[in-house]
């Protein structure tokens, strides 16, 4: 073996090492996606735990990020709300550290989001009506013609709003969503019902 080859050899057994050699915490905890726009993490403290805890954040499994700080002084059960979901695969776990060292982890879970900030919407293309999802449950929706005049202004008061189209000619349109100084726009296609 040359030496090259021997040392990777040699790095590879140690990474793989330092990983599974990591303490575990046998805690278990529930992550779940509320609206396709929040995560929810949920976790119970072991019984006579005095531990304090982190709960950490990765987009890749390797690089953690610690987003809460999860103290002994609190409930022995804990809800944490990610509201920075990122597109794709987002993981999660529980840490203890000391003096900001890792001690041990618990097992990691993770969640895929696409498109957290996008809007959808369906069928493709429409006849009667759209259904809309938009990431904010308020604001403003307009639809606009490919001439760009205003033809429908829609409140929007839940995560999926249902506009008709019976009134509108056949064509291409722009869904325009706004809330505060976010501005989505998503284009989509009106053909005449059959």
């Amino acid at each position: 073996m040359t030496q090259v080859k021997l040392w990777a050899y040699v790095s590879l057994v140690f990474v793989q090492t330092a990983v599974f050699s990591q303490e575990r915490i046998p805690v278990a905890f529930d992550v779940n996606l509320s609206d396709r726009t929040t995560i929810t993490i949920h976790w119970t403290r072991p019984q006579a735990d005095s531990s304090d805890y982190v709960l950490e954040k990765s987009v890749d499994a390797k690089t953690w990020q610690t987003i809460a700080h999860i103290s002994s002084e609190l409930s022995p059960c804990y809800d944490y709300i990610d509201l920075q979901l990122k597109d794709g695969i987002n993981y999660y776990r529980i840490a203890t550290k000391s003096e900001g060292q890792l001690l041990a982890v618990s097992d990691t879970k993770w969640i895929k989001t696409t498109n957290p900030d996008k809007l959808y919407f369906w069928p493709t293309p429409a006849n009667d009506i759209v259904h809309i999802r938009s990431p904010f449950v308020n604001g403003n929706m307009a639809i606009i013609n490919s001439d760009g005049r205003l033809v429908r202004k829609i409140s929007i008061i839940d995560f999926i709003t249902d506009v008709p189209l019976q009134a509108l000619p056949s064509g291409i349109y722009f869904i325009q969503v706004r809330h505060g100084k976010d501005l989505l726009v998503e284009k989509f296609l009106k053909q005449q019902g059959f």
